[in-house]
């Protein structure tokens, strides 16, 4: 895996570790794949991200979630003083999540949910813009290679939209975190 060292190894690891733990399969799982852009904010800073993500995710019972994201080349802007903003070109990169979808009124057409788990990525190093050189330091919007994963959205029909966030929740600093916002299409029979 680029830029990730042993984290492919432990990406792998904890992939298998969720799927042993799951439930056993009482029907086929679901598939599902989305597009969506990238964006974050933070309370009394500046701060602004841009780029895409895609998406590819298994969904078994209903509930349960194992995803692959692919998040594109992207910048972002921090405030880091007053007057001072630093900006910074974010290589692409590969994640994977594992997480659990709560559905409110599973019997109507309109299905909200939330979703709670944890998202594994590589480290990845981000470039100052204006400095043009590499910046040694993690990317600081979500700079640990594992992230509790927050998703928030609505199903109807095939249809999908999900606002995602992951950050490490300040156990690692400094930690912006960053959003997703993805349309997914549900595959297959329904």
């Amino acid at each position: 895996m680029p830029n990730g060292g042993p984290g492919g190894s432990a990406l792998a690891l904890v992939a298998g570790v969720a799927l042993a733990a799951a439930p056993p399969l009482a029907a086929a799982p679901e598939i599902a794949a989305g597009a969506g852009g990238q964006f974050t904010y933070n309370l009394g800073r500046h701060s602004e991200a841009h780029g895409g993500a895609l998406m590819l995710s298994l969904t078994a019972h209903h509930h349960w979630e194992v995803a692959v994201q692919y998040y594109t080349r992207g910048s972002f802007s921090i405030r880091r003083q007053e007057w001072v903003d630093q900006t910074f070109n974010m290589n692409p990169y590969w994640a994977a999540s594992v997480s659990r979808r709560f559905f409110f009124n599973e019997a109507g057409r309109v299905q909200p949910f939330l979703g709670a788990g944890l998202l594994f990525k590589p480290r990845q190093k981000v470039t100052d813009i204006e400095l043009r050189t590499p910046i040694t330091t993690a990317n600081v919007l979500d700079p640990a290679p594992v992230n509790f994963h927050w998703q928030l959205g609505l199903q109807y029909r095939r249809w999908r939209v999900v606002l995602g966030h992951s950050s490490t929740g300040n156990l690692y600093t400094p930690n912006f975190g960053q959003n997703v916002l993805m349309v997914e299409a549900r595959l297959g029979p329904m």
